[in-house]
């Protein structure tokens, strides 16, 4: 069998010598660039524990690091089989296998064999390979489990988010010695196997805090007080201590990304503690729709048939935006917003829409001005022309179900329930997950869930009216209220589901 390195490791004791020491054969063989400390404690992690489990926050270098691992698993390990995964397979092939292309050719030494898109082969029992996440039938099942080495290493990135059939399937892949197994990724999700390893006695787990990170040591922000004390300064005053901070690690995320994220989402926000401080999110048993579901719908394949359907929620004043969503059978195909209350303007971007796009389902927020743009596009689809319902909701309006106090808090719990039931497929773009994940709720004197006010969510929040997360559960409304009826009763008139 050809020496992985070629000549530049001749002997079974230099071989030897890197497994004992990762960061050697990093030096010698790919890079001279600095790793930070959580960096090298991960490898050494995988060298000395069968499974590792980080989690992390936004930009710190964990692919960079699993890049690393998987390097120095293949080529200091004869013969060696290493499998990766991620939830998607744009993730397998733009994120790790990125990282991995990038490294061999950029390697400082011949390192040997073919690197491919997603895959280095060595020898036929010698291969690093990046799988799809994809596990739809038996067959496709049976091809991952026959994987088997006397050094085998799996990796699974961005592992909350990975398909739980991989999860269990990856144990018939451990059989042989030594095995090793790494699954790392952001603690977006506070259920499930990734989330349970943290709590596994079997699992060294490492934690990736942002406060740990080399350019937040180097400025001395090491806490949440000392990144609140920064976002509480004039604009002014934070821009001109921003602009004097340090970064002695350039490709890793810094006190400005951070600082603008707080501004954004807020300190209590499940997206900020999840994707800046690399912590799982706080549960709370007030809001309704948490954090986790959303996660856990990002990637997800959607089986249900609904009509296409759009939510409209119309700003009312100030900042607030018109927000549109369209979805069609779980996934988004459309959104789009702007500030500005013209009511002539939003109805005929959703007559475009209709026509264009042919929209079957129109759901309107029809409080106050929404009324306005409900009349205009009622009147232009009366002649029957286009095949669409439209549906105002009055924000104001009783529920149908009486466990709830009024059709927004139902609308809510509708989507909660979708969500909780993998029915939709969620894009993450940041405002709509903190939106919805902050929405609070409570009983009435009566025993009823009322979800709190836009007003009160503002002052709660000191964030900005959660429109995108109301044009989101209009949307909800219609899919989930539609999707079963196989005709359309169009007309001019108002109508409510």
């Amino acid at each position: 069998m050809q020496n992985g390195l070629n000549s530049y490791l001749p002997t079974e004791n230099k071989l030897l010598q890197y497994q004992k020491e990762p960061s050697l054969f990093i030096k010698d063989a790919l890079d001279d660039n600095p790793r930070w400390s959580k960096q090298t404690e991960i490898i050494e992690s995988v060298r000395d524990n069968r499974n590792t489990y980080v989690k992390s926050c936004h930009g710190v270098g964990k692919t960079f690091t699993a890049k690393d691992v998987v390097m120095w698993f293949l080529y200091c390990h004869v013969p060696s089989k290493i499998i990766t995964t991620a939830p998607s397979w744009p993730q397998v092939e733009k994120l790790l296998w990125s990282e991995i292309n990038n490294a061999h050719k950029n390697a400082k030494v011949n390192l040997g064999g073919a690197c491919l898109n997603t895959a280095v082969k060595i020898d036929p029992e010698w291969f690093a390979l990046g799988i799809s996440p994809r596990i739809d039938t038996e067959d496709e099942g049976n091809r991952i489990t026959g994987f088997h080495s006397e050094n085998m290493l799996i990796i699974f990135d961005e592992g909350p988010a990975v398909n739980p059939k991989l999860w269990n399937i990856k144990e018939t892949l451990m059989t042989s010695e030594n095995v090793r197994f790494l699954a790392i990724g952001n603690p977006v999700v506070d259920s499930g196997h990734f989330f349970d390893g943290f709590s596994d006695e079997s699992v060294n787990s490492i934690n990736m805090l942002i406060f740990d990170s080399p350019n937040f040591i180097a400025n001395k922000v090491t806490s949440k007080e000392d990144l609140q004390e920064i976002a509480n300064l004039q604009f002014k005053d934070r821009e001109q201590v921003l602009s004097k901070m340090e970064n002695p690690f350039r490709q890793l995320t810094n006190v400005r990304w951070a600082v603008d994220r707080l501004l954004a989402w807020g300190m209590d926000s499940p997206i900020f503690q999840a994707r800046v401080l690399g912590v799982f999110p706080e549960k709370t048993d007030d809001t309704v729709i948490s954090y986790s579901s959303l996660e856990a719908c990002k990637f997800i394949m959607p089986q249900i048939k609904h009509y296409k359907t759009l939510g409209v929620d119309v700003a009312r004043f100030g900042v607030d935006s018109t927000c549109f969503i369209g979805y069609e059978n779980g996934k988004q195909i459309y959104k789009d917003k702007w500030n500005g209350q013209d009511t002539v303007k939003t109805a005929n971007k959703i007559k475009y829409l209709i026509k264009n796009f042919k929209y079957n389902i129109v759901v309107i927020d029809d409080t106050g001005l929404g009324g306005g743009v409900t009349d205009q596009v009622v009147e232009f689809v009366y002649d029957g022309k286009y095949k669409t319902r439209v549906i105002p909701v009055n924000f104001a309006e009783s529920a149908i179900n009486e466990e709830y106090d009024g059709i927004v808090t139902e609308m809510y719990f509708n989507t909660k329930s979708m969500l909780e039931d993998k029915e939709i497929q969620v894009v993450d773009d940041g405002q709509l997950f903190k939106e919805l994940s902050n929405r609070k709720y409570k009983f009435t004197n009566k025993g009823k869930f009322k979800i709190e006010s836009k007003d009160e969510f503002k002052k709660r929040t000191n964030l900005s009216s959660p429109d995108e997360g109301d044009a989101f559960i209009l949307c909800m409304w219609g899919i989930r209220n539609m999707r079963y009826k196989p005709t359309f009763a169009v007309s001019g008139e108002r109508e409510t589901i």
